[in-house]
């Protein structure tokens, strides 16, 4: 991609599409903040001083540097001075875009509590701001599109295989089930024609019916649970599959959801062998009429078992490397260039020994045939050359045994 070219681009579709990006700013201030903290009760100060850097001090301390809270609060007293900036599932992809564009920041993410950070983004956006929207009295509607519905949209990584989703809900939102079509909360992950497999949580606790994302997940800052809103259509209602079965299910009950109770949970990724057990539980019609085949699992002990890759490599890789007495880097960035343009990317693992570094390893969700492994091979490579390594590994779950989780091992040299 040509920095400039996708400078003019973002700064193109943000002039022609802001004015349409229109998510719910809430005008009182503590509804606002009750939405962003996911509908609980958040109380301000009760004596908040003018003076911006009194006004500052006071919100740190009693917001313990929450980002986003502390941001709401002073884009309503001091607009001109300050941006609302919801920190999200989206700050790496927004962090590499603007590292992308240039010239970054020296930080790659803001974070929760990461109020300094938060300071200096700011600063940076504004300027942005003043320099190309110079008569803009309020540019928050801009930033925010730019940031997540251009930077984030356009860094945003999506899977090339089919996942599945189980979102849950109380009483007090079954209204919204009962037309064919629904805007509900989910994740910057998801993508069009993802199954949702939606749960209720009373009166009985059950998978009550099926809805298909339609159009990817927009987000919206100012909104609960995340900001992200997706477009569901109903898919089927089906005959209960209760919790109570769920749990006593040889295969379900290893299921992640099924041993926490479903306590906390709002959406998480169906791994593919809790999916195809959920075939098993409906009727013959609704798979045949729906076309819904089950996914490839190897006959593999971890084929299947993950819903995200984070879990693959919390549970395995970080282990795995502990067992085997290495020091890592998770997420470790790297940065190259091609000619004038800097690209970044990740390592998802950079691993040493005592003497430096030794090796990468590039982590799959899945790697069920050649086909998926040539990528994966090819990344992984590609990253072991820019840091000079002599060697990679490609792991997934799908071959454990004596050679746990790897895929590929090879030398830099045979390239």
């Amino acid at each position: 991609m040509n920095k400039e070219q996708v400078r003019q681009w973002l700064l193109s579709e943000t002039k022609k599409n802001a004015g349409k990006f229109n998510p719910k700013r809430r005008r009182d201030l503590e509804d606002a903040l009750y939405e962003i903290k996911n509908r609980r009760e958040v109380k301000l100060p009760s004596n908040l001083p003018k003076g911006k850097d009194k006004m500052v001090r006071v919100l740190r301390k009693h917001f313990k540097n929450d980002v986003s809270l502390i941001s709401l609060v002073l884009n309503h007293y001091y607009p001109d001075d300050f941006l609302f900036y919801r920190v999200s599932q989206l700050e790496e992809e927004i962090f590499d875009g603007l590292d992308f564009l240039g010239p970054g920041l020296p930080f790659d993410r803001v974070g929760k509590m990461g109020f300094e950070r938060y300071l200096e983004l700011n600063n940076a956006l504004l300027k942005f701001a003043k320099q190309h929207w110079p008569n803009l009295s309020d540019p928050q509607r801009k930033v925010h599109y730019f940031l997540y519905q251009g930077l984030g949209n356009l860094f945003l990584e999506r899977s090339n295989y089919n996942r599945y989703w189980v979102l849950t809900t109380k009483a007090s939102y079954f209204d919204s089930l009962n037309d064919r079509k629904t805007t509900w909360s989910g994740r910057k992950e998801m993508k069009s024609g993802d199954l949702v497999f939606m749960y209720r949580m009373d009166p009985i606790k059950a998978i009550k019916d099926i809805w298909r994302v339609e159009g990817n997940p927009k987000f919206n800052p100012w909104g609960a649970w995340g900001g992200w809103n997706i477009n569901l259509k109903l898919m089927v209602r089906i005959e209960d599959i209760p919790f109570s079965d769920m749990r006593i299910d040889p295969v379900m009950k290893k299921w992640s959801v099924i041993k926490k109770q479903f306590h906390g949970v709002i959406s998480e990724p169906i791994p593919h062998s809790i999916y195809n057990r959920l075939l098993t539980k409906l009727p013959g019609y609704v798979k045949r009429m729906h076309k819904l085949q089950p996914e490839q699992v190897l006959d593999s002990e971890y084929s299947g078992q993950f819903g995200k890759e984070s879990d693959f490599d919390e549970d395995f890789i970080k282990k795995l490397l502990k067992e085997w007495h290495f020091k890592y880097q998770y997420q470790h960035p790297i940065k190259f260039c091609v000619g004038t343009q800097s690209h970044h990317c990740r390592v998802d693992f950079l691993v040493s020994d005592e003497k430096g570094p030794l090796t990468i390893f590039e982590n799959k969700l899945r790697i069920i045939n050649e086909r998926d492994l040539k990528p994966a091979v090819d990344q992984a490579r590609s990253y072991a050359l820019l840091l000079s390594l002599p060697s990679f590994v490609v792991a997934s779950p799908e071959k454990i045994l004596r050679e746990p989780l790897i895929i590929h091992f090879s030398s830099t040299e045979t390239c």
